[in-house]
């Protein structure tokens, strides 16, 4: 079903809503721990996930606006979540709700997410050993990624030096 989403999305019709989103994201986690274990890079692993909270709902929905380069979302899920983040005692002031946030986007950052350490020549290597699809889909989300995370203050990344 999600590779059915995806594959319609892909050909500009953009009818799902959540779902669609939903679809890209993992669409773009999926490309790359497949590609990590092909070439044989340290894959994180994941055994469950932890119990949602409302930062984990505000974080979703800016990575969503990320991965839709929804600028508008963004800029709501933003805000929200600098509230969020201190009335949730995650933060105590504005400039720590930024770090909080900024901090948490970084780790969310798909190649921060898949891989406990990429460099920028494996991340190139492995952008060259994909199929066209699968490249295109992964550089534009991280593009999309470091597009957002320098408009808030913080850097991209496509891997450590």
């Amino acid at each position: 079903m999600i590779q059915t989403l995806h594959t319609v999305n892909n050909i500009g019709v953009d009818v799902f809503g959540w779902e669609a989103q939903t679809a890209r994201r993992g669409h773009v986690a999926n490309t790359l721990s497949v590609w990590g274990r092909i070439l044989d890079l340290e894959n994180k692993q994941f055994y469950g996930g932890a119990k949602p909270t409302k930062m984990s709902k505000e974080l979703s929905n800016i990575e969503f606006a990320i991965y839709n380069d929804d600028a508008d979302t963004f800029r709501r899920a933003w805000k929200i979540g600098l509230q969020e983040a201190i009335a949730t005692g995650k933060a105590k002031t504005y400039k720590e709700a930024e770090r909080y946030l900024k901090t948490s986007l970084r780790s969310r950052h798909p190649l921060q997410k898949s891989f406990r350490k990429i460099t920028n020549e494996q991340y190139r290597g492995m952008l060259k050993a994909m199929d066209p699809g699968s490249r295109e889909t992964t550089k534009k989300a991280v593009r999309r990624w470091n597009k957002y995370l320098i408009a808030v203050g913080s850097s991209g990344f496509e891997g450590t030096k």
